[in-house]
């Protein structure tokens, strides 16, 4: 587990920089599951007769080919079925009311700290209306 704290880089013919410890492992790794894989169907493959390898090789054209054409189809006809259903977006009640009525309501700061801060909201608000403050 050394390999994976060490940090060699060396540059590649083309100028970039990799990890060469990683990748020769991530690497060795992948060429030992595919050879093991090659292997194993060679042996399954090995004790069938060629009119058997025919007829697997037929169904196994048959039934991805007419899968495809069938996504095709799908694709281009004008049935379509919506998995993810879309919702409008509704506003919370809050937002439909004033900002003075929903202070009001909640405030629970004196009276100088509500004229205060309804003061910096108009000055925010008149802000973003304005052209240089935005």
């Amino acid at each position: 587990m050394e390999f994976l704290y060490k940090r060699r880089k060396k540059p590649r013919s083309d100028g970039r920089l990799i990890s060469d410890t990683l990748m020769k492992q991530v690497n060795k790794v992948y060429l030992v599951a595919q050879t093991k894989w090659a292997q194993w169907m060679a042996k399954k493959m090995a004790k069938l007769s060629h009119s058997a390898l025919v007829v697997i090789w037929s169904l196994f054209i048959g039934i991805s080919g007419g899968y495809s054409i069938y996504m095709i189809v799908q694709g281009f006809s004008g049935a379509t079925v919506n998995n993810i259903k879309i919702t409008p977006i509704n506003k919370p009640l809050q937002l439909l009311q004033q900002d003075d009525e929903i202070s009001k309501e909640n405030s629970s700061a004196d009276k100088d700290k509500f004229e205060k801060i309804i003061r910096f909201r108009a000055y925010i608000d008149s802000l973003g209306r304005c052209p240089t403050g935005k």
